[in-house]
């Protein structure tokens, strides 16, 4: 039997992006300003690829839902998904990261959705501050392993 997705239906959120869930997650849903811990791989629609979060290692990469400023498309394409979840991104040029004028394809897989929120554009809508969760030496062991197995190839 052949995997399918689960939908083949793409959708159209802010900035004209289009999704299409691939896996409907069964954890904790990511909402708007809270900060999500998600791997993802990014491809031209030709195919060849351009950056995935896998090469540096197990340790997903956080970013705030619906906003990410280096590139607002992955902030805005984890909104709405639940944890487990694999959501594909159409990106349009503008949503791309700044100087990219195409547009890409790239597979978000959501891992943790945490209770604290970002220092975006959720932070002047709380009524109570919240510390963004610290990261550890463990956190960026994967990251720096990565970086000087790079350095030596």
């Amino acid at each position: 039997a052949s995997k399918k997705a689960a939908s083949t239906v793409y959708f159209e959120v802010a900035g004209g992006m289009r999704c299409c869930d691939l896996k409907v997650g069964s954890g904790k849903v990511a909402e708007r300003g809270l900060l999500v811990g998600i791997h993802f791989e990014g491809k031209r629609l030709n195919g060849r690829s351009l950056e995935s979060s896998w090469h540096l290692g197990p340790t997903p990469h956080y970013i705030e839902a619906g906003h990410s400023p280096d590139f607002p498309a992955l902030g805005e394409g984890v909104v709405g998904m639940a944890e487990g979840g694999r959501r594909e991104l159409v990106i349009p040029p503008r949503m791309n990261r700044e100087g990219a004028d195409e547009v890409v394809t790239y597979i978000v897989e959501l891992f943790n959705v945490s209770s604290q929120y970002g220092a975006g554009i959720g932070s002047s809508e709380k009524t109570s501050s919240v510390e963004t969760p610290q990261v550890t030496s463990e956190d960026v062991k994967p990251r720096a392993w990565w970086r000087r197995l790079l350095r030596l190839g």
